[in-house]
Protein backbone atom coordinates (compact mmCIF):
# COMPACT_ATOMS: atom_id res chain seq x y z
CA UNK A 1 0.00 0.00 0.00
CA UNK A 2 1.16 3.02 -1.12
CA UNK A 3 2.29 5.82 1.78
CA UNK A 4 -0.59 8.37 0.81
CA UNK A 5 -2.89 5.86 -0.07
CA UNK A 6 -2.54 4.91 4.07
CA UNK A 7 -2.68 8.24 5.15
CA UNK A 8 -5.69 9.08 2.94
CA UNK A 9 -7.50 5.93 5.07
CA UNK A 10 -6.45 7.11 8.16
CA UNK A 11 -3.69 4.52 9.01
CA UNK A 12 -1.17 7.53 9.21
CA UNK A 13 -3.23 8.66 12.37
CA UNK A 14 -3.37 5.50 14.11
CA UNK A 15 0.22 4.61 13.61
CA UNK A 16 1.52 7.90 15.30
CA UNK A 17 -1.10 7.51 18.19
CA UNK A 18 0.21 4.22 18.72
CA UNK A 19 3.54 5.53 18.61
CA UNK A 20 3.01 8.70 21.19
CA UNK A 21 1.29 5.88 23.58
CA UNK A 22 4.42 3.87 23.46
CA UNK A 23 6.90 6.99 24.25
CA UNK A 24 4.24 8.07 27.06
CA UNK A 25 4.83 4.67 28.53
CA UNK A 26 8.11 4.14 27.58
CA UNK A 27 10.26 7.15 27.02
CA UNK A 28 13.25 5.53 26.77
CA UNK A 29 12.33 3.47 23.71
CA UNK A 30 14.54 4.22 20.77
CA UNK A 31 13.21 2.53 18.16
CA UNK A 32 9.73 4.50 18.67
CA UNK A 33 11.51 7.58 18.60
CA UNK A 34 13.22 6.87 15.44
CA UNK A 35 9.98 5.51 13.89
CA UNK A 36 8.22 8.56 15.08
CA UNK A 37 10.46 10.83 13.54
CA UNK A 38 10.48 9.02 10.49
CA UNK A 39 6.51 9.05 10.38
CA UNK A 40 7.21 12.89 10.76
CA UNK A 41 9.59 13.04 7.81
CA UNK A 42 7.43 11.05 5.78
CA UNK A 43 4.37 13.09 6.27
CA UNK A 44 5.96 16.32 5.08
CA UNK A 45 7.60 14.48 1.97
CA UNK A 46 4.24 13.21 0.69
CA UNK A 47 1.69 15.99 1.25
CA UNK A 48 4.55 19.21 2.67
CA UNK A 49 4.98 20.87 5.71
CA UNK A 50 2.59 23.24 6.27
CA UNK A 51 -0.30 20.69 5.14
CA UNK A 52 1.61 17.96 7.56
CA UNK A 53 1.35 20.50 10.50
CA UNK A 54 -2.00 21.03 10.01
CA UNK A 55 -3.09 17.57 9.89
CA UNK A 56 -0.72 15.72 11.84
CA UNK A 57 0.65 18.24 13.67
CA UNK A 58 3.94 17.34 11.86
CA UNK A 59 7.22 19.58 11.94
CA UNK A 60 10.76 19.22 10.58
CA UNK A 61 12.14 19.93 13.80
CA UNK A 62 9.85 17.56 15.80
CA UNK A 63 11.51 14.45 13.77
CA UNK A 64 14.71 16.32 13.81
CA UNK A 65 14.88 16.38 17.85
CA UNK A 66 12.97 12.31 17.39
CA UNK A 67 15.92 11.33 15.60
CA UNK A 68 18.63 13.15 17.58
CA UNK A 69 17.12 11.54 20.72
CA UNK A 70 17.35 7.77 19.08
CA UNK A 71 20.56 8.24 18.38
CA UNK A 72 21.19 9.49 21.92
CA UNK A 73 19.41 6.13 23.47
CA UNK A 74 21.05 3.59 21.03
CA UNK A 75 24.28 5.22 19.10
CA UNK A 76 25.51 1.84 17.57
CA UNK A 77 21.87 1.19 15.64
CA UNK A 78 22.82 0.53 11.80
CA UNK A 79 18.84 0.85 11.51
CA UNK A 80 19.19 3.78 13.32
CA UNK A 81 21.55 5.25 10.99
CA UNK A 82 20.09 4.42 7.70
CA UNK A 83 16.32 5.49 8.80
CA UNK A 84 17.99 8.82 9.80
CA UNK A 85 19.92 9.12 6.77
CA UNK A 86 16.80 8.61 4.79
CA UNK A 87 14.06 11.11 7.10
CA UNK A 88 16.92 13.65 6.92
CA UNK A 89 16.90 12.88 2.64
CA UNK A 90 13.14 13.74 3.08
CA UNK A 91 13.40 16.81 4.95
CA UNK A 92 15.63 18.39 3.22
CA UNK A 93 17.32 16.67 0.53
CA UNK A 94 19.79 19.84 -0.61
CA UNK A 95 20.91 20.27 2.86
CA UNK A 96 20.58 17.40 4.77
CA UNK A 97 22.94 15.02 3.15
CA UNK A 98 25.92 16.29 4.81
CA UNK A 99 24.60 15.98 8.27
CA UNK A 100 23.55 12.33 7.49
CA UNK A 101 27.05 11.53 6.52
CA UNK A 102 28.23 13.35 9.71
CA UNK A 103 25.79 11.41 11.98
CA UNK A 104 26.82 7.98 10.36
CA UNK A 105 30.54 8.87 10.86
CA UNK A 106 29.58 10.09 14.89
CA UNK A 107 27.62 6.62 15.07
CA UNK A 108 30.43 4.26 13.49
CA UNK A 109 33.03 5.79 15.05
CA UNK A 110 31.18 5.67 19.25
CA UNK A 111 30.29 1.67 18.73
CA UNK A 112 34.26 1.27 18.67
Amino acid sequence: MKRTHSLALGLGARAQAALERTLSLNPQHADAHLALATFNAEVIDKVGEVVGAMTYGVSKSTALALYDRAATLNPGSLVGMLETARGLMMLDPEHQQSRAEDRKSTRLNSSH
